[in-house]
């Protein structure tokens, strides 16, 4: 009885053993630089390539640090990639500087884990960078979605650099200095100029314009 009872003990473990494995491996961290990447069609509302146009589209257009990448998640198996972001710098929506936001990008790694899905010529935003955001308040408020092309903007590496070292002054400065310093370096960024002077000459979204 014993040795029935140690046999089914150990069977349990082997059997737990391996459930946990195939979980970690469904699980396991996907590097999507080396996955395929599979581009999907729209037609959007706006001229994507007209910074006005995705501006006066935009409820919230903001600079922001991507603290983390959440998850991907999927709707009709669609995937949409979530991530944490600090807003550093706020062009329309009112959103208060240091304020973490959620922002939803359509696209990510697909269900099956085969491949990236993106719209052409847009990109997934990585930890650690400077972004210009153009985004829509979702339903809940605190969720902004990008969707689409030029609604996740890379600030170039330079900027991203000096952004970076302000921020680490600002951890042993005040907050005041680091705002500032921020604002000197976005005033000579021409890709935060480009947002502002979009947004000063915004083309709202008319859905009657032909």
């Amino acid at each position: 009885m014993k040795k029935r009872i140690y046999r089914f003990a150990i069977a349990i473990i082997g059997l737990s053993a391996i459930a946990v494995c195939i979980l970690l491996y469904r699980n396991r961290p996907i590097d999507a630089s080396k996955l395929e990447t599979r581009y999907m069609s729209a037609i959007f509302a706006v001229d994507m390539n007209n910074p006005k146009e995705v501006v006066g589209n935009a409820t919230h257009v903001f600079v922001g640090y991507v603290k983390q990448k959440e998850e991907t998640y999927y709707m009709e198996h669609f995937p949409y990639t979530r991530y944490s972001v600090e807003v550093v710098d706020s062009i329309k929506g009112g959103l208060a500087v240091g304020q973490i936001v959620t922002v939803d990008k359509e696209g990510g790694i697909a269900e099956d884990k085969s491949c990236l899905f993106l719209y052409r010529e847009d990109i997934l935003p990585e930890e650690g960078q400077y972004y210009v955001f153009l985004t829509r308040g979702g339903k809940n408020g605190d969720i902004y979605t990008a969707s689409g092309m030029n609604t996740t903007v890379l600030l170039d590496m330079e900027e991203t650099k000096e952004l970076a070292a302000a921020a680490v002054l600002g951890s042993i400065s005040a907050a005041e200095d680091m705002q500032n310093a921020i604002a000197d370096i976005l005033l000579d960024s021409s890709v935060y100029q480009t947002y502002l002077d979009a947004y000063e000459n915004q083309i709202l979204y008319d859905p009657n314009r032909e």
